[in-house]
């Protein structure tokens, strides 16, 4: 059986900062006594996903994350990156793997931000979407969108999924065990808001995608 995750995708942090952002995450996290130091293919489940190659089991002795208690692990991602184990920090990221800084669930469904215009995946208007994927899987920071209804071009990151089934950025966190569908714009002071700010979205602004893998 699949594993449900949650997925907080910063779409508008840009690459160059990706890494030291994602790094401090993981040195905070580690501090907090919140994930163990060290990445593993978490798979209690059976279950593989390009996805897991970044999670670190998630310790449970922090009081941020006692509003998910079904979480069980942690990834921390990066695009084109992967996180390798080390004695001294216990893990850093170098250059590689299969990250793609993607994250969908099986029904896909984009809004224009300059029209509200929805593009779904499958669907007639799918070979705008696609073509903005292959363009973003390519390594392109922006990977503009034209929307088939106004003509716009906006960066594939800049568009919002209604249904929470995708979003696309640099730099991600996914909580494993869940879909907490208490992040969705959660009032101030609340434990969902503590905990998106934990996970270093402090202004919550990240996008929240469902999905399983």
């Amino acid at each position: 059986m699949l594993t449900p995750w949650t997925a907080l995708v910063d779409d508008r942090l840009p690459a160059i900062g990706a890494v030291a952002t994602a790094t401090a995450l993981h040195r905070r996290l580690v501090s907090l006594a919140a994930i163990d130091r060290s990445p593993g293919l978490w798979s209690q489940d059976g279950g593989s996903s390009l996805l897991r190659a970044a999670l670190f089991t998630v310790r449970g002795d922090d009081a941020s994350l006692l509003v998910a208690p079904g979480i069980v692990a942690i990834g921390i991602h990066v695009r084109a990156h992967r996180w390798i184990a080390d004695v001294h920090d216990g893990a850093h990221l170098v250059e590689g793997g299969g990250e793609m800084g993607l994250f969908a669930a099986d029904d896909v469904d984009l809004a224009c931000p300059e029209c509200g215009h929805l593009v779904v995946m499958g669907g007639e208007e799918s070979a705008y979407l696609e073509e903005a994927l292959s363009v973003w899987t390519e390594g392109s920071e922006t990977a503009p969108l034209v929307c088939p209804a106004c003509g716009g071009w906006t960066p594939l990151p800049h568009w919002h999924s209604p249904g929470n089934g995708f979003a696309c950025g640099e730099l991600a966190v996914t909580l494993w065990g869940a879909h907490l569908r208490e992040l969705i714009d959660p009032a101030p002071d609340t434990p969902a808001r503590l905990l998106r700010t934990a996970l270093g979205d402090a202004q919550g602004r990240f996008a929240v995608v469902f999905g399983r893998g």
